[in-house]
């Protein structure tokens, strides 16, 4: 493969992506944001590229959020996070991914970010813990993958 199929093949890969990505330069100011990552917040590329972490943002965006990322680039190491976080449109969502930062010889260049909205899988979560708490009946669960099996209290 040739330095231009590859360029188109990364290209294809982070802009087709079906979760979010994000990236930073040194400055913490966004230089890249995915097709997925306009549908997740609700505003366009262009709406956001070259505003700056945290200050050109909304409180409710990164005040959970910005912990994760200030941790990687303290780190220099991938930090995975679970945040709850407003997006710029208003809508209340749960999300998780990695902030990976991006070095130069061991220098911060900035920081890569995936996000997965992970709101509604929750909810459906809280939603079945709601549902074991109230039954009276016993109930068993076998995971086919892990072949394990798990019990509510309710079961013994």
């Amino acid at each position: 493969m040739n330095n231009n199929d590859h360029s188109l093949l990364l290209n294809d890969i982070v802009t087709k992506f079906p979760e979010g990505i994000w990236v930073t330069d040194k400055n913490d100011r966004m230089i890249f944001f995915n097709h997925a990552m306009e549908n997740i917040s609700g505003v366009s590329a262009e709406e956001v590229l070259g505003r700056k972490i945290p200050d050109d943002f909304p409180k409710e965006t990164i005040e959970y959020f910005i912990r994760f990322y200030d941790k990687a680039k303290a780190i220099l190491e991938p930090v995975e996070y679970e945040a709850e976080v407003v997006t710029p449109v208003g809508r209340k969502t749960i999300q998780s991914g990695w902030c990976i930062p991006r070095t130069i010889k061991n220098i911060y260049n900035g920081i890569i970010c995936t996000i997965k909205d992970i709101t509604e899988q929750k909810w459906t979560e809280e939603e079945l813990q709601r549902t074991l708490e109230a039954t009276t009946d016993g109930i068993w669960r076998w995971n086919f993958t892990t072949n394990s099996l798990s019990f509510s209290h309710k079961y013994y």
